[in-house]
C-alpha cells in the first residue's frame, strides 16, 4: 500500500536502565565506603597523612556518588508548573558541592601537612603496609 512503511526489524534495546544504573551506584557506593574506612583507620592507627588524604578524598567520591544517586532521583521526577525543566539543575548543584568538599578536605590536609613539617611525627610502617 502506498504510504505505509513496514520494518520487519524488532525494536529490542532497553530504555532507560535506570534501575541497572541505580543498583551500580549503591553497589560502588558501598564498596566505596568500606575502603574509605578502611583508610581511615589505618591511617589513624598508624598516623600516616597519605591514607589520612586519601581516605578525605574517598569521603569526597562517597559524597559524589551518594549526590549523584539523589541528583537522578530528583532528575528522574516529572515537570511542573513551577519547575518547567523539571529538577535537571540538581546535577549541577551536586558538582558545586562534591567541589566545594574537595576545596575544604584539601585545606584541612594542607594545615596538616604543615603542622607535620615543622614538627614531624613518626609514621608506622608495619599498620601501614597492613
Amino acid at each position: 500500500m502506498a504510504g505505509e512503511h513496514k520494518n520487519d526489524r524488532e525494536h529490542k534495546h532497553a530504555h532507560g536502565g535506570g534501575g541497572t544504573s541505580r543498583r551500580r551506584l549503591r553497589l560502588v557506593l558501598v564498596l566505596t565506603i568500606v575502603y574509605m574506612l578502611a583508610e581511615a583507620i589505618g591511617g589513624f592507627m598508624s598516623n600516616s597523612l597519605a591514607l589520612l588524604s586519601d581516605a578525605g578524598h574517598m569521603l569526597t567520591d562517597v559524597a559524589a556518588i551518594a549526590l549523584a544517586m539523589l541528583a537522578l532521583w530528583f532528575a528522574s521526577r516529572p515537570a511542573t508548573h513551577q519547575k518547567t525543566y523539571g529538577y535537571y539543575r540538581m546535577e549541577i548543584l551536586a558538582a558545586l558541592a562534591n567541589g566545594a568538599a574537595l576545596v575544604v578536605i584539601s585545606l584541612f590536609i594542607l594545615l596538616e601537612a604543615l603542622q607535620r613539617i615543622r614538627a614531624p611525627e613518626p609514621v608506622r610502617g608495619l599498620e601501614v603496609a597492613i
